[in-house]
């Protein structure tokens, strides 16, 4: 990919993307396991198209715009390593993102050397989660 490209990929994701820890339900031995999430939301079915032939994940249509009479809303989504490695590629060229880009990275890098999880990466990724979430704050 050039830098056209890698400029053109972060600026849509400056503006339309997602970075999040998700938090789901884990097993008897954690309440929870957190997993690195990376979306982007558009109206444009192919332009998401473009994104999921170049990185991989997935496309589904966001129900939540059909029911106000919008054109239909699709999201692409992925990943664990695939999402972080995408942050990778876009990192030098994001502006809002770039510290949550940089915060999921991190916690990716963290959990490929984790295992079994200890209690204090445990702890480790419960904050990331905190923290990440607090960066998407609106600041008024």
């Amino acid at each position: 990919m050039n830098e056209k490209e890698k400029c053109y990929w972060a600026g849509l994701f400056d503006g339309e993307g997602c970075i999040s820890i998700n938090k789901n339900k884990g097993s008897q031995n954690r309440p929870y396991r957190f997993c690195l999430f990376v979306s982007v939301s558009n109206t444009s079915l192919w332009l998401l198209e473009l994104l999921k032939m170049q990185y991989g994940g997935s496309i589904h249509e966001l129900l939540s715009c059909r029911n106000k009479g919008n054109k239909p809303c699709y999201q692409w989504t992925i990943t664990t390593q695939v999402a972080s490695n995408f942050l990778k590629i876009i990192l030098p060229y994001l502006f809002l993102k770039k510290p949550q880009a940089e915060l999921g990275i991190l916690f990716q890098n963290r959990r490929i050397n984790m295992k079994p999880l200890s209690d204090k990466d445990y702890i480790q990724q419960e904050a990331d989660y905190i923290l990440i979430k607090s960066m998407k704050q609106k600041v008024m």
